[in-house]
C-alpha cells in the first residue's frame, strides 16, 4: 500500500499509522491507520461479515447517540472481484468524530483501514486521500519488523 498522499507513517497503534506531515499529533488532525483482526472457524468471528456486525454493535454500544452509515464498497485493483465494505462512524457526541473504514477480506483476516477525523468538513476534505490510498492495496500485508 502507498502512503495516503500529504501524509507520514509515524509511530502508533496497529499495523501502520499515518499523520498528515509536519504535523505533531493533535486532537484536531485527521490520522489514518491500519488494523487487522482474524476471522474463521476457530477465531470469535467465523467471516468478515460477522467482524463488520460484532465493530458495528460494540461502536452502537458505547456510543448511545452514535449512527452507522454503509456506504458504496470499494473496488480493489487485485480482483475484479474483490470488494471492501465501508462505513461511516459517527460518533453523536458533542466533541464529534467521524470514522470512514474499510474492511478488506484477506485469508484468515480481516484488514480494518480507518480514516479518523473530528469534523464532517474534515472528512469531506480527506476522504479522496484516503480513498486513493484504500485502492493501493496489493495484495496481502505481510507481518515483519518496521523499519
Amino acid at each position: 500500500m502507498n502512503t495516503p498522499y500529504g501524509f507520514e507513517r509515524v509511530q502508533g497503534p496497529g499495523l501502520a499509522f499515518f499523520r498528515p506531515k509536519g504535523k505533531t499529533q493533535s486532537k484536531g488532525d485527521p490520522v489514518i491507520y491500519i488494523n487487522c483482526a482474524p476471522v474463521g472457524p476457530k477465531e470469535q468471528d467465523k467471516s468478515v461479515e460477522s467482524y463488520i456486525e460484532s465493530d458495528i454493535s460494540g461502536f452502537q454500544q458505547h456510543f448511545k447517540k452514535g449512527s452507522v452509515q454503509k456506504e458504496d464498497d470499494v473496488l480493489l485493483p487485485t480482483s475484479p472481484r474483490l470488494r471492501a465494505p465501508a462505513y461511516t462512524f459517527r460518533s453523536g457526541e458533542e466533541n464529534n468524530a467521524y470514522e470512514r473504514i474499510v474492511y478488506i477480506p484477506e485469508n484468515g483476516r480481516v484488514l480494518i483501514l480507518v480514516l479518523s477525523v473530528k469534523t464532517q468538513d474534515a472528512l469531506a476534505k480527506t476522504l479522496p486521500v484516503f480513498t486513493e490510498f484504500v485502492t493501493s492495496y496489493k495484495g496481502s500485508i505481510i507481518f515483519g519488523e518496521q523499519k
